[in-house]
């Protein structure tokens, strides 16, 4: 069994998660209540790994470390959505991790989770349990508690605690509870965390598409609004050019206008994401002077 996961298994990741995506992409996409039951959470994880496959398939690293970067990158760039943020910060924690790896043995990866768990809290303003964060703390977790060097049975262990921890979102948030249904990102990170772990053995996993996901029963009011705000009418999304230093006060400002806030990015480019109701306001808290790319803005209603 392999001891050392290398480039070409990351690679087989980029493909094989993708094609698990979109397999799993409507049932995700029918779970999704919460932070805002807007459907659209397996899309946008897919958006989000389409870019990440694309560049694993183009990418002509040959370490581990390199090829993360890379995918990392991608993610940062392409990222659709509260979940698709979280996400890219998600690989770009755990490329900042093994920044200096040939290979990343079993040790590294126990590692690596952990630093991409801690990392994905981080992008949110208002961490809560009960979402895929709680599930990327159990899949390292989970991954820490297994014995021995082999990644892919490491990677194994770490796919089942997540896939525990999935089960009983329900219990720690109402709004999941009341409609019957787990976390959709948190789904959608199992769903990656699988593909990983085949890309490790060699093996890539069974993929069928999603059984007809019925929709979740209706929430109440009060419960769809967990994160607690008083409920924001739009999204909206954007690429900045910004210092990393300049990121924590764009933070606190956005924080105090809307909320479903995550920011990932670093080396001067940096994806918001964020629930408000004046647009004006979120996108010039990024500063109006610096340049602004792919602006997105959704509302709600439609």
């Amino acid at each position: 069994m392999p001891e050392a996961l290398d480039a070409d298994a990351l690679r087989r990741w980029c493909a094989w998660g993708h094609d698990a995506l979109h397999a799993a992409r409507a049932e995700i996409d029918a779970l999704n209540v919460f932070p805002v039951a807007d459907r659209d959470t397996g899309t946008n994880l897919l958006l989000t790994w389409e870019a990440v496959a694309g560049a694993g398939e183009d990418s002509a690293a040959t370490t581990v470390a390199a090829l993360a970067r890379e995918l990392a990158d991608a993610a940062v760039q392409a990222a659709a959505g509260n979940s698709g943020v979280i996400l890219a910060r998600y690989l770009q924690a755990l490329a900042d991790d093994w920044r200096w790896l040939d290979t990343a043995a079993a040790t590294d990866v126990r590692r690596g989770l952990a630093a991409a768990a801690s990392g994905a809290t981080a992008a949110v303003a208002r961490p809560l349990e009960g979402t895929v964060l709680t599930v990327a703390r159990a899949a390292a977790q989970g991954a820490r508690a297994a014995e021995g060097a082999d990644v892919a049975h490491v990677l194994a262990a770490g796919v089942a605690a997540a896939e525990q921890a999935l089960a009983r979102t329900p219990e720690q948030l109402t709004v999941l509870r009341e409609a019957g249904v787990v976390d959709a990102a948190g789904k959608g990170l199992v769903v990656l965390l699988g593909a990983l772990a085949g890309a490790a053995a060699g093996e890539r996993p069974a993929v069928a598409p999603s059984p007809g996901a019925r929709p979740p029963a209706a929430a109440s009011p009060d419960a769809a609004r967990e994160a607690g705000s008083d409920g924001y009418a739009y999204e909206v999304q954007y690429l900045l050019d910004a210092a990393d230093t300049a990121i924590p006060e764009l933070r606190a400002a956005l924080g105090r206008i809307g909320d479903s806030l995550a920011v990932a990015g670093g080396g001067g480019l940096h994806n918001v994401h964020v629930h408000v109701n004046d647009i004006r306001a979120a996108i010039e808290s990024g500063n109006p002077a610096v340049p602004h790319y792919r602006i997105s803005v959704t509302r709600f209603d439609d």
